[in-house]
């Protein structure tokens, strides 16, 4: 089971450490799992985590990637995103995950309950709470899919044709509205 997310390895409000401890709980139950980070950043206080939980040689760091396809292909080697975040605006990193069609557990912080179905959001800084939302989902493969499918869709609002539209729409209602003060 490969699970990704994306944010600097400084940042210990992207919630990083929460993904290591789920690592470490899905190895104890014989399910092999490895986390994917895609970032920059000190991450040596990450390390240290994942060697006292025993998980050192299934965190992977993958470091910087171009923007485009570079993270696509990324996310495409991905089975399940993680957003774990103590603090979020809307996650673009979230939303390019759920574009590639992947399954997503994500804290109930910001922007992220407007993006995932609120079984799939997890309390923010509790590694127990994120654990068991992805333990159940990764227990259920057609659940999987449907949040695969669902995610897929939902990623559509925010195309940048379907926001370029909005943004036209918002504009040219201000303008009228001044024009007719």
């Amino acid at each position: 089971m490969k699970i990704g997310l994306i944010g600097s390895y400084s940042s210990k409000y992207k919630g990083i450490h929460s993904g290591v401890d789920l690592i470490s709980y899905l190895n104890k139950l014989n399910i092999d799992a490895e986390l994917h980070i895609l970032g920059s950043g000190d991450n040596q206080w990450l390390l240290k985590r994942a060697r006292k939980k025993n998980v050192i040689n299934d965190i992977y760091f993958d470091g910087l990637l171009p923007i485009g396809d570079p993270v696509l292909e990324w996310l495409d080697m991905l089975d399940l995103y993680i957003q774990p975040s103590l603090t979020e605006g809307l996650p673009r990193a979230l939303i390019e995950a759920m574009s590639r069609g992947l399954p997503a557990v994500g804290s109930n912080v910001g922007g992220i309950p407007e993006l995932i179905e609120p079984k799939f959001l997890h309390k923010p800084n509790n590694s127990d709470d994120l654990i068991n939302k992805v333990f159940s989902l990764i227990q259920d493969r057609e659940e999987m899919m449907i949040q695969s499918e669902k995610n897929f869709i939902k990623a559509q609002d925010y195309s940048t044709k379907v926001l370029r539209k909005k943004r036209n729409n918002f504009w040219e209602t201000v303008i009228e509205k001044e024009l007719k003060s």
